[in-house]
């Protein structure tokens, strides 16, 4: 057995195993008693009827909008208990809705006035919410404040790791624009929004195994292997906010400091991204079949709705807005979002650009057309998902993150005095 096929029998292994940890996961959590995480819930309401669904963290700043509604959502599947089996509930994702209340006043309705009025089960099992394997445990011992506080500290620590890591190996310049992806995610946000910190905190954590383990990821062999493991804990986690930068800024760091020539760092990302969408897309639809064996639904159909809806390129909003208009209006919504960063950049890169013409070591064409291909990603992402793009810009612009993240390791390599070409 050649090398490619014993590769692609060790991917398939990792993935069916990616499948069942996962699946045993949420069943076990979904086994957790009820009582306690049904008092903190309950307490958690009240913050949530005192910020609304869409608070900032500063009013001056749009892109710092707190996704209330859907931490909500977390909470109320969270203390979700019923007489069905424990395996049904964990496939199926159930939580209480009151039909004429928004879902603020809706969980308050539920745990704390015990309003049984207009209320309806809801099931969402077309997403595995892995968040649910931590959340349903520290439910058990804090209330949302204290998840935000637990959320924070880790992200301090993770960042904190990051430093070390690279201070460590000699390549503390590559903080720069490490730093600038992370002040650009609004990390006030993200320690305060459950829905945030999936991405960064798989994002982030890739980075100090990939600047440490040298010797490991100097073999570009491994790298389809570590981006299908991305995908999947993406597909498990994720509940579709900016998923592009746990691919993309691992996978540019990777080329960088374990560079080729242009022709085969294209390849090794071609062939990346491929096991990242299998692991990304495999996963997901892993949910659909394991929940329709273990509960006898057809989540096939549910998923296929919600599916058709993100990918249709219409919004029902006046009248409708629909194919190229869509993309247009869902690139422009999140490129203006994100319009003072990029400006940034864009200085940036100019002045960059101009030292390196003067010094004479500008990159090669190729070289630059890889980092053209990681800076446009985002655009494509939302053109691709314009639907999805265009309703929740308030946390799709963070996708442009990649792009910031790309054009300070661009200005990086312009004033760097040994930029291979």
């Amino acid at each position: 057995m050649n090398n490619t096929l014993k590769n692609l029998l060790k991917m398939l292994l990792v993935f069916i195993a990616a499948v069942g940890v996962g699946t045993v996961l949420m069943l076990a959590v979904y086994k957790l008693p009820a009582g306690p995480i049904i008092g903190n819930v309950q307490r958690s309401a009240e913050i949530f009827v005192d910020e609304g669904l869409y608070p900032r963290t500063s009013e001056r700043d749009l892109c710092s909008v707190l996704e209330n509604y859907t931490d909500c959502l977390i909470m109320l599947e969270a203390a979700y208990d019923d007489d069905a089996p424990d395996a049904v509930n964990a496939m199926l994702n159930p939580h209480f809705a009151h039909s004429d209340r928004l879902l603020d006043s809706s969980i308050y309705g539920t745990y704390c006035e015990h309003d049984t009025n207009n209320v309806e089960v809801i099931n969402c099992g077309r997403y595995w919410h892995g968040y649910l394997v931590f959340i349903k445990p520290l439910l058990m011992l804090t209330d949302y404040s204290g998840i935000r506080i637990v959320i924070c500290l880790s992200q301090l620590a993770l960042m904190a790791l990051v430093a070390a890591s690279f201070i460590k190996k000699g390549k503390a310049k590559y903080l720069i624009p490490i730093l600038a992806l992370y002040l650009f995610l609004r990390p006030l946000a993200l320690a305060k929004s459950i829905q945030y910190h999936d991405v960064f905190f798989i994002c982030f954590a890739q980075l100090p195994l990939i600047v440490l383990c040298t010797e490991r990821y100097s073999k570009r062999s491994v790298w389809p292997l570590h981006f299908l493991i991305v995908g999947c804990l993406i597909g498990y986690f994720d509940y579709l906010t900016y998923p592009l930068i746990a691919f993309g800024v691992p996978m540019l760091l990777l080329i960088t400091l374990y560079p080729d020539s242009p022709l085969q760092d294209l390849k090794a990302a071609a062939c990346s991204s491929a096991a990242w969408l299998v692991g990304y897309f495999g996963m997901w639809a892993s949910k659909w079949i394991v929940g329709s064996l273990l509960t006898g639904s057809n989540i096939f159909s549910e998923a296929g709705v919600s599916l058709a809806f993100r990918i249709s390129g219409t919004i029902q909003l006046d009248g409708g807005i629909s194919g190229n208009v869509l993309r247009y209006q869902a690139i422009y919504r999140n490129l203006s979002a994100g319009k003072y960063a990029l400006a940034l950049c864009l200085v940036l890169l100019g002045v960059a650009l101009v030292y390196s013409l003067i010094k004479r070591r500008c990159p090669s064409f190729g070289r630059l057309c890889i980092y053209g291909c990681f800076m446009a990603a985002p655009i494509a992402w939302y053109a691709a998902l314009s639907n999805h793009s265009w309703i929740h810009t308030h946390f799709t612009f963070r996708t442009l993150g990649l792009t910031v993240f790309t054009a300070f390791m661009l200005a990086l390599s312009l004033f760097s005095r040994n930029e291979r070409a």
